[in-house]
């Protein structure tokens, strides 16, 4: 694995045991990705997923966005456990890697791993720190299904135009948030105590009203890193892989996509899609996906001019650094163009080549311990040179493979899949939600199913459907 490093000229740091010789602490990151980093650092999403590798240790993905939309895999990590430790040491290395850009995120997106939000709390205090909407959003509709015990909970209960969660949580101003929540709290009280306990102290970090004031590029769920995940054990096709084998395949997929990404890249420069006059002046200066961005919210700016009491928002020039529909309506209408300035850097950074890799300062630092080195001692020498050595060729120490953890998270045992999650253990339960008033009658069409499919004799039919309905719904009032 380190002789794989040392090869291919990744970034990599380790921690090892001093008393086993096992590695505990593994940060990988291919020098294309560092480049990558260090050019778009602006958007940055962690997550962790099991199961990789034979010893059990947890795998971080550290995820960026490029400006043409794709993800790049800033850096594999692994940790023996999602521990407030394990993650204030991924982030230490994290950011030792655009120290010499002067660079850092503009936001960091996770889920509510509560090892990695207390480092992040402590470590990143200068950047906002976002909680994905999807898996805060799940874990509300698993609560309320389990308090309401019913397959139309979505409908009543969080889709209610009056009452619902979604009231809240998509409130474009404070004022509208705090109203909306008045009414869901009053009309919910058990759901919303546990909405006040668990995620009130969060708030700030998913609702739309706040994170509208953050350039997250559209990235308010960890979506991207669910999907490098899948991609990822796409390639590894196995959950039993040593350190070698899995970083062998990492890096064989991270070519690919490094090639994929300067294609894109390229693209945008070279064969740039220009529709109208309006973008005339951006042509092969800014990303495609800043030009498709830009159209959509041209559009959405020609429909609001019918009732523009609906209103623009200007959200797009925050979280985007892009032209919002209000200015993009008014140019068009005057006969203007939009310029490059009112463009963010992110979207005409096309080439990432030509990044800084060390400070000036850095190489006057280096050059003055080189110097001093050759100055001091013979035995000042040989210390320096051993230190030199260990950083530079890794792979000569005498590491041993780590230990298996037991219980770790992840699938089952033997499985390729992961384990369920508690919304996806609730909806086994209790049904699956539909936004379909008549989501019960839809029940009870698969209760008749299962009935039938349960049923080993044709006089036992009704006694199984019965029995399932009664399972179910209860013992109906009639009876």
């Amino acid at each position: 694995m380190l002789a794989l490093a040392v090869e291919a000229n990744y970034v990599h740091w380790h921690e090892i045991n001093p008393d086993t010789h096992e590695p505990t602490h593994v940060f990988m990151s291919h020098p294309e990705a560092v480049k990558l980093f260090r050019a778009y650092p602006h958007v940055v999403l962690i997550d962790s997923t099991y199961k990789t590798n034979t010893y059990n240790m947890a795998l971080v993905k550290v995820v960026g966005v490029t400006p043409v939309g794709s993800s790049f895999l800033i850096a594999c990590v692994l940790i023996p456990s999602e521990s407030e430790e394990g993650y204030t040491w991924l982030l230490r290395k994290l950011m030792d890697i655009l120290e010499c850009t002067g660079a850092s995120p503009s936001v960091f997106v996770t889920d509510r791993e509560l090892g990695l939000v207390r480092a992040l709390r402590t470590l990143i205090t200068e950047t906002p720190h976002l909680l994905c909407r999807w898996h805060v959003n799940r874990a509300i509709e698993s609560r309320a299904l389990l308090i309401h015990k019913t397959v139309s909970y979505k409908d009543h209960v969080l889709n209610n135009p009056e009452t619902g969660w979604w009231n809240v949580i998509d409130a474009t101003s404070e004022e509208d948030c705090n109203k909306a929540w008045s009414v869901f709290s009053q009309n919910l009280k058990i759901l919303a105590s546990y909405v006040s306990r668990t995620w009130g102290e969060h708030a700030k970090k998913f609702v739309l009203c706040y994170t509208n004031d953050y350039f997250h590029l559209g990235n308010t769920a960890t979506s991207r890193v669910e999907s490098a995940h899948s991609l990822l054990k796409a390639w590894l096709k196995s959950a039993h892989l040593t350190l070698d084998t899995m970083w062998s395949r990492i890096h064989s997929m991270l070519e690919g996509q490094h090639s994929k990404i300067r294609k894109e890249l390229q693209d945008s420069m070279s064969r740039p899609r220009i529709t109208q006059r309006l973008f005339s002046l951006l042509k092969g200066k800014v990303s495609t996906k800043a030009l498709e961005i830009m159209e959509d919210e041209l559009k959405r700016g020609v429909a609001l001019e019918v009732g523009w009491e609906l209103g623009c928002g200007c959200v797009l020039r925050t979280t985007h650094g892009l032209p919002c529909a209000c200015t993009l309506v008014d140019l068009k209408n005057n006969g203007s163009r939009v310029h490059l300035s009112d463009i963010h850097s992110f979207w005409r950074t096309l080439e990432y080549d030509n990044q800084e890799a060390m400070s000036k300062n850095d190489n006057d630092m280096l050059e003055e311990l080189v110097d001093k080195a050759r100055q001091s001692d013979s035995v000042y020498r040989k210390v320096f040179l051993e230190k030199l050595r260990d950083i530079l060729h890794p792979e000569d120490e005498d590491i041993l493979a780590p230990a298996v953890r037991e219980n770790p998270k992840g699938r089952p045992r033997g499985s390729t899949t992961r384990n369920k999650s508690g919304f996806e253990h609730t909806i086994r339960k209790y049904g699956t939600p539909s936004t379909d008033t008549s989501s019960n009658v839809q029940h009870m069409i698969g209760d008749f199913a299962a009935g039938v499919a349960g049923a080993p004799l044709e006089r036992n039919f009704t006694k199984g459907l019965i029995s399932t309905w009664v399972k179910r719904y209860g013992v109906p009032e009639e009876l």
